[in-house]
């Protein structure tokens, strides 16, 4: 095995580790809808680490060049192997591999190459998976800093806790009113300066938000955290955070009192609302009881009417068959007048003209 100097590794780690993070932070960009002009700055950074890994991994292979193909890079198992293409060319390939496992990778100076189909066979079966889940957790956890960073927004890929605020980010607009309302940074100015101490205003906004009580959630879904220094937190969903809830904004519960009194009135006033909560609730139970009552007694007058209306059809059609039968006998009688009229006129017809 080629020992390297442990500068070469930690630079070389510590810029390959950003290298992938910035490549699944573009790729992660791209997954939820953000354009090429969005992911500038990072596509540009990739560019630029990668020149520098490309270096790195020259430099490595340079030194592995007369002897074993694995060279252990750090404590907890991550190795680079040295194996050659279809075209005989070398490459190195960055592993977490087991440790009961290296023999099959390694090889000597005399030894045949190994090959990146081989290595291809061989990796499911030797890569540390506990190794590598560590890694991918912290790799995550990068590329939310860099999307945040480069791309103003704010995604979840892992949640580190398990406590009910697991998830939640300040959002653009509560950064902005913590900078106005802790900070004194005049409106004018308070979005740039959110920009740009995006990072202390996070820490600052989590620190007293990750103590916060909740007091409320509406029903919208929206919920109302209480921070120790009187601070309200709105917190729900928005388009600038995946996966994630955020701190849609933020804001002082001060009512003109000292702190500890103007506390008071939150809780107090917290507690009015829930028992009108509890009034409403029980209101809602006897109207919707009244209102079942209400509704089967419409329904019945509603058969009745239909029953009603049925009978009038009835009764209009009847009404119908006596005015004809009364024609019919209009009728009749006309044509026995008519006859007596004829039988009439053949004997006096000449004596009226």
């Amino acid at each position: 095995m080629v020992e390297l100097e442990q500068e070469l590794k930690d630079e070389y780690i510590t810029l390959r580790n950003e290298y992938n993070a910035v490549c699944n932070a573009i790729r992660q960009g791209a997954n939820i809808g953000l354009e090429d002009k969005d992911l500038a700055s990072l596509i540009a950074l990739k560019e630029v680490l990668n020149e520098k890994r490309v270096a790195y991994e020259d430099s490595i292979l340079t030194h592995m060049a007369q002897g074993s193909n694995l060279s252990k890079l750090t404590e907890d198992g991550w190795y680079a192997i040295r194996h050659m293409n279809n075209k005989n060319k070398y490459f190195l390939a960055i592993e977490p591999i087991k440790p009961d496992c290296l023999e099959l990778v390694e090889r000597g100076r005399f030894d045949k190459e190994l090959t990146r189909v081989h290595l291809d066979d061989l990796i499911p079966s030797i890569r540390n998976e506990e190794v590598l889940e560590s890694h991918k957790i912290v790799t995550a956890l990068r590329v939310e800093e860099l999307l945040a960073e480069h791309a103003n927004i704010d995604v979840v890929l892992v949640n580190t806790t398990d406590d009910e605020s697991k998830g939640v980010r300040p959002s653009a607009h509560s950064r902005k009113r913590r900078a106005e309302r802790k900070f004194n940074v005049d409106e004018r100015f308070s979005e740039s300066y959110a920009r740009s101490h995006r990072k202390e205003l996070d820490e600052d906004i989590m620190e007293e938000f990750n103590t916060a009580d909740h007091l409320w959630t509406d029903v919208k879904g929206v919920e109302f955290w209480f921070g120790v220094d009187n601070t309200m937190f709105v917190v729900g969903d928005n388009e600038d955070t995946i996966n994630c809830k955020a701190i849609i904004t933020l804001y002082d519960s001060n009512f003109g009192f000292s702190k500890a009194i103007n506390r008071m009135i939150v809780l107090e006033q917290i507690e009015v609302i829930k028992q009108k909560q509890a009034e409403h609730a029980e209101a809602i139970g006897e109207y919707n009881e009244q209102y079942d009552v209400l509704f089967h007694e419409l329904n019945t007058t509603s058969d009745e009417i239909d029953l009603l209306e049925a009978r009038i059809e009835e009764l209009r059609a009847k009404e119908q068959e006596i005015v004809g039968k009364q024609d019919l006998l209009t009728k009749q009688l006309d044509v026995k007048r008519k006859e007596y009229d004829c039988e009439y006129n053949k004997l006096f017809s000449k004596w009226e003209s």
